[in-house]
């Protein structure tokens, strides 16, 4: 591109959006071909907030992909890691790479602009729905994530973190920050094909439970998936541990320290489960507030929470009633986390912890109009 071509594809382009279908067939094109700059106009269902209009231009950052491509070779090889996953569910669906790409934007008017959402999934970004699996596909907002930890989470553990945790995390993240949010992304795709659990391309039949049941059994199986099928990678459980706690895990407490947002989010619930899970094995410690990171527990920790969400699956599929299931799944969060009448309510604990780190932000500020 020269100047005026590049200055030409910084400009929002103010039309009319077309069809979902004519979007979905256009993104797909430019995505399969390669293409770095991509151009959104669209009607978009994200997964936080209210569906809202975006016009947006996006960055797609293939020589991150590559990169991480290699890196999996360097420790592993990504067919001994299918071959992981396939061990775990025998009919795990499409054993490939999934068809998901590192995405950043470049500019935004919409609800891309508030950063709210790290990723989207189609074609129900677009409200649709399709027969056709070359339809699915996910876009990975890298810059977001790393909005996310330079401006929320590492701030918050600077504030609450012992000194060793501290140091630890920094040493495995900071250098690797983009290959490992892209990585994850990928792997958390995967993840959501297998198990009692899974979500793409479809559920379970036999699991008939309530979307929130679904988004928080989903998101919490295909993390614990992450992290036992790549434990050479120990970047992907400081990555998976200190996102669940210092941005999901503090979503709302500003507002209500009491709750946040775990009766409304199921990613906030999952903070309040982990945190829990990792004071019984260990992982977690507390002295004079501040917060100690066993990392060595990791696979401890993720392996009793992979037994319960097999128990909890195997339990399930023998009853055919929706409500009996959504009853048992409520139970089940009921033992995990602890409520009263008026719902779930973060740990005390981890209470106190957040609560130092009150005057940071829970999202990034970061504009892209």
């Amino acid at each position: 591109m020269d100047l005026e071509e590049v200055e030409a594809t910084l400009v929002i382009k103010n039309v009319t959006p077309s069809l979902p279908t004519v979007i979905l067939n256009e993104l797909r094109a430019q995505l399969f071909a390669g293409k770095s700059i991509i151009f959104l106009d669209a009607l978009l269902y994200l997964t936080k907030g209210r569906p809202n209009y975006t016009s947006a231009i996006l960055f797609r950052d293939n020589i991150l992909e590559e990169r991480v491509k290699l890196w999996i070779e360097t420790k592993t090889s990504f067919k001994k890691k299918m071959d992981w996953y396939k061990n775990y569910d025998n009919n795990l669906w499409n054993g490939g790479w999934p068809l998901h790409y590192a995405m950043n934007i470049v500019k935004a008017e919409g609800c891309l602009s508030d950063n709210n959402n790290i990723f989207m999934f189609f074609p129900d970004a677009l409200g649709v729905s399709s027969a056709e699996i070359s339809d699915y596909f996910g876009m990975e907002f890298i810059d977001i994530w790393s909005f996310v930890f330079d401006e929320v989470i590492f701030p918050c553990a600077k504030r609450v973190l012992k000194n060793d945790s501290l140091l630890f995390s920094h040493e495995k993240l900071k250098p690797y920050i983009k290959e490992t949010i892209y990585l994850a992304s990928v792997f958390h795709e995967i993840g959501h094909r297998a198990g009692y659990f899974k979500v793409s391309p479809q559920k379970d039949y036999r699991v008939k439970i309530s979307k929130f049941h679904t988004d928080v059994l989903g998101e919490l199986s295909t993390d614990t998936l992450l992290i036992l099928a790549l434990s050479e990678f120990q970047e992907l459980s400081v990555f998976i541990v200190l996102q669940r706690l210092f941005w999901y895990g503090r979503s709302g407490f500003k507002k209500n320290n009491k709750r946040g947002l775990v009766n409304s989010d199921n990613d906030s619930w999952i903070g309040s489960f982990l945190f829990n899970i990792g004071m019984q094995t260990g992982l977690f410690n507390i002295s004079a507030l501040k917060l100690g990171i066993s990392f060595e527990k990791i696979e401890e920790t993720f392996k009793k929470i992979d037994f319960s969400l097999r128990e909890l699956g195997e339990e399930l599929i023998t009853i055919d009633s929706q409500d009996q299931q959504d009853n048992i799944v409520r139970e089940w969060m009921k033992r995990h986390v602890d409520s009263d009448e008026d719902g779930f309510i973060i740990p005390e604990q981890f209470q106190k912890i957040l609560g130092a780190c009150l005057d940071i932000k829970e999202k990034p500020s970061i504009k892209f109009a």
